[in-house]
């Protein structure tokens, strides 16, 4: 078989676009090698991992609602003593074990995305947001909504925007 993933595929040119594109080709040849199957796996693997995030917007720290997270150190990078970079011509900076570079992914916020944690459903007194059943995302709810902000303020990620509405 012949797979794609990254630029090759999608074209964006985005370090994340090709993560998450090789994540889903990964997928998809997995179950082609383990199954045989490959017709069905691709639309599957896209519909499971299709979020919508825009890309363009960019979230800075003090637009998060930090209290949501709990604080993680760094994981330390280790670096070749002084006396063993004298002598030879090894990497100083030996970068993450597969361990250590699971831990430093963990300490990703996932920033401007929505994961579902429903805090905008939950802390909404009008009860204008809902899920949507059948997908990934919610629907609000414009003639209930007085456009109070709660929601906004409550999500962790900072995946909402009060925006006014014209109709």
């Amino acid at each position: 078989g012949l797979f794609a993933a990254g630029d090759v595929a999608t074209g964006e040119g985005t370090v994340t676009a090709a993560v998450g594109s090789g994540r889903r080709a990964a997928a998809v040849v997995d179950r082609w090698l383990r199954a045989g199957e490959l017709p069905e796996a691709a639309p599957r693997v896209q519909e499971l991992w299709a979020r919508p995030v825009d890309l363009g917007t960019v979230v800075h720290v003090d637009e998060l609602n930090l209290a949501y997270f709990r604080p993680v150190p760094r994981p330390e990078i280790e670096e070749l003593d002084p006396a063993t970079r004298t002598a030879g011509f090894e990497e100083v900076v030996r970068g993450f074990d597969a361990e250590r570079a699971v831990a430093e992914a963990r300490r990703c916020l996932h920033c401007g995305t929505c994961n579902e944690c429903l805090n905008c459903l939950l802390f909404c007194p009008d009860v204008a947001i809902r899920k949507r059943p059948d997908r990934f995302g919610f629907d609000i709810d414009y003639d209930h909504c007085k456009g109070c902000g709660i929601c906004v303020e409550e999500c962790p990620r900072d995946a909402l925007r009060l925006v006014e509405v014209t109709r």
